[in-house]
């Protein structure tokens, strides 16, 4: 569901319930926005059920009544019927600079602007693994520079001459 942040920020009653809302947004966004869309939800399940209920109301005075029956039925919704609610804010300044994107901003909001030249999939950066000799069973960690994968050459036990290794993957 997208949200305009300037509306947000502008909402007197929203703020004067919750102050400290921006600052939540823009450091805990994650947990911030996952609670905005749990409380739609509930807000949006509780229409349903009350919109529900009136239609149920009518068709019994029209029973009562002798009245025709309503033709129009709601399908019934229970809180788990519903898909899960994302939100998505727009409008949020301010507008930093791929450059500056950097660790001190992990896990905070930040408002980039561009255009994707390429996308491509995601690969995993491996700094350490670990491997089990299929000889002796024994393990060895290794360290990965720059996460280029490679194998061990040897097994480290004294007694085994193992050469073969497979990673631990948990």
């Amino acid at each position: 569901a997208p949200l305009d942040y300037a509306t947000l920020i502008a909402d007197e009653v929203l703020l004067g319930s919750i102050p400290s809302l921006p600052d939540l947004i823009q450091n805990q966004p994650e947990t911030t926005l996952n609670c905005m869309a749990l409380a739609l939800h509930t807000v949006l399940t509780s229409m349903l059920q009350s919109e529900s209920q009136r239609e149920r109301d009518i068709e019994g005075e029209g029973e009562k009544e002798g009245e025709e029956e309503c033709s129009v039925l709601l399908p019934s919704h229970s809180p788990t019927d519903s898909p899960p609610l994302h939100i998505r804010l727009f409008n949020y300044n301010p507008i930093t600079l791929l450059k500056n994107v950097k660790a001190p901003l992990y896990g905070k909001l930040v408002c980039v602007q561009g255009t994707v030249v390429r996308a491509g999939n995601i690969r995993p950066l491996v700094t350490r693994i670990a491997f089990q000799c299929l000889s002796c069973h024994g393990t060895q960690v290794l360290s990965l520079p720059d996460g280029k994968y490679t194998v061990p050459v040897s097994c480290p036990e004294p007694e085994c001459r193992g050469r073969q290794f497979s990673p631990l993957r948990t």
